[in-house]
């Protein structure tokens, strides 16, 4: 009647190949969508970033100076949260605060400071990329 046999190798690799994807397709999908969640998420705080920014140099530009800087602070707050301490965005926040404070509110100490830790970042950023110390920051003539 019926004769039973070994599944030869092909048929045992093919099987052995299901079992792996099964295992393989929940991983990957939820890779997919962990990637999709967080590139909307990003995508979101980008937006976010850039309003908080205009209306921090709009206010900058109102001679708004003490709004602006709280404003700046806010933005330096954000982007710490989404892109860590040592980011390139971070240092041009702290450099744009140090320029209202030296230029606007003729605080040279504050902008000493500031300063500092904006060239921190750069230099940590420059030794990772192998690139040469950063020229002082200035308003743009």
């Amino acid at each position: 009647m019926w004769e039973t046999r070994e599944p030869s190798t092909i048929e045992r690799d093919n099987t052995e190949k299901e079992r792996t994807m099964k295992k393989a397709c929940p991983a990957a999908l939820f890779a997919l969508f962990l990637i999709a969640v967080t590139t909307t998420a990003v995508r979101a705080g980008e937006a976010g970033w850039e309003e908080l920014n205009k209306k921090a140099k709009a206010l900058q530009s109102q001679e708004k100076y003490s709004d602006a800087i709280k404003t700046y602070e806010e933005l330096l707050q954000l982007t710490k949260k989404n892109y860590g301490e040592k980011n390139v965005k971070v240092a041009e926040i702290l450099t744009e605060i140090a320029l209202i404070q030296r230029y606007d509110l003729n605080n040279e100490k504050r902008y000493d400071e500031l300063q500092g830790e904006a060239k921190k970042i750069m230099m940590t950023l420059n030794n990772t990329l192998n690139c040469r110390e950063p020229a002082k920051l200035t308003y743009e003539q």
